[in-house]
């Protein structure tokens, strides 16, 4: 008797030990899940390394339709292509979306403006006009004030608006937000210093104005004064000259991938450091990109690139007519590759198109 119970006891300390040091059913699962999800991690490090046939493709980015915005002085138009839609036979009046007659048209921009809608915003000889995307009515216009030789024009966040005069070098504030649909004369102001003024462009990033002339980028504070007018102060130590006695500044955009960086065309095609205030033509695939004669020139949200290059230098405008500054093709630079940009020629036959404009409408 003594034996079975001594046997019961051992029997019962035995089963003790082994459920005291042994898992639970949770604790199993855990343990189970952590085996899984190595195995998962060591088999996606494996497929990232694998350089078989199975290994996937590199994909660009598609973050946005790849649109471009255009002024034709052939059709006198302004037109809005989807590059997507253009064949490999490069025919881009296939990939045509939006188009508004209008006159000769120096500079076009897409705006969603917080005063103004949906906008496009455009200019032509003496006149600077907004017009609603979705009506293509006009909304706002200068009134034929906007100064000869108008080469950009650019919303303030307040609604006014701000032109560049290039035949007389000057930067031009309307102070005019109010006066849309009323038929009131525009009230504007003139900041003059700025020979060639080519370009515009309010930088939300860094709350000022860029202005391009033909031998400098220079930037503007936006001033608030106490009778609700507005007022343009150049700040001190923001831009700078163009190198290398470089002169001929054509075209402003912004670098849409970096906000530090702005797009700066003359006889080069320049990337600006605003932190740094310098020019280089050292970036990537510069080689391809930095031509003579670029007119308008941009990338987009997926790293592409959209630009228009005159199909003779400036020098020979005046025996070539409106060919000395346009051209009838829109180069799109898409990748093809990481590390491979192609560029490929869109082209309407007989169009006369000068700048272009990624078709954003933040801050471009």
């Amino acid at each position: 008797m003594k034996r079975i119970f001594s046997l019961l006891l051992t029997v019962i300390l035995l089963l003790s030990l082994v459920s005291c040091s042994g898992n639970t059913p949770e604790q199993n699962t855990e343990s189970k899940d952590a085996s899984t999800v190595s195995s998962e991690v060591s088999s996606q490090t494996d497929t990232s390394t694998d350089t078989s046939e199975e290994q996937k493709e590199w994909e660009p980015l598609k973050i946005v339709e790849n649109k471009v915005l255009v002024s034709d002085y052939e059709t006198k138009r302004i037109i809005v292509y989807d590059l997507d839609l253009v064949g490999e036979d490069g025919d881009l009046d296939k990939a045509e979306i939006w188009s508004l007659k209008n006159a000769y048209s120096a500079s076009v921009k897409y705006r969603e403006d917080t005063v103004f809608g949906d906008v496009i915003l455009h200019t032509a000889d003496y006149n600077a006009s907004i017009v609603d995307y979705e009506t293509k009515k006009t909304i706002w216009a200068s009134k034929g004030d906007a100064g000869w030789g108008v080469h950009s024009i650019e919303i303030l966040p307040s609604g006014n608006v701000v032109t560049a005069g290039a035949t007389d070098g000057i930067v031009r504030l309307f102070n005019s937000a109010n006066c849309v649909n009323k038929g009131d004369k525009t009230k504007y102001t003139d900041y003059d210093g700025l020979p060639g003024a080519h370009g515009v462009l309010w930088d939300p990033e860094y709350d000022c104005l860029w202005a391009l002339g033909t031998y400098e980028l220079v930037a503007y504070q936006v001033v608030d004064n106490e009778d609700g007018t507005q007022s343009l102060k150049k700040i001190s130590g923001m831009g700078g000259k163009l190198p290398n006695g470089d002169h001929g500044g054509h075209d402003l955009a912004a670098d849409l991938l970096d906000s530090r960086y702005l797009w700066v065309t003359s006889n080069k095609v320049f990337r600006f450091d605003k932190e740094e205030g310098t020019f280089t033509t050292s970036y990537k695939d510069s080689a391809k990109l930095n031509k003579n004669g670029v007119k308008g020139f941009g990338n987009n949200l997926n790293n592409n690139y959209i630009y228009t290059q005159s199909k003779y230098d400036d020098a020979s405008w005046a025996k070539n007519g409106n060919e000395g500054w346009t051209t009838d093709t829109i180069t799109f630079g898409y990748w093809k590759t990481q590390n491979f940009l192609y560029l490929k020629k869109c082209v309407s036959e007989g169009a006369q198109f000068y700048k272009a404009r990624v078709f954003y409408g933040k801050y471009q």
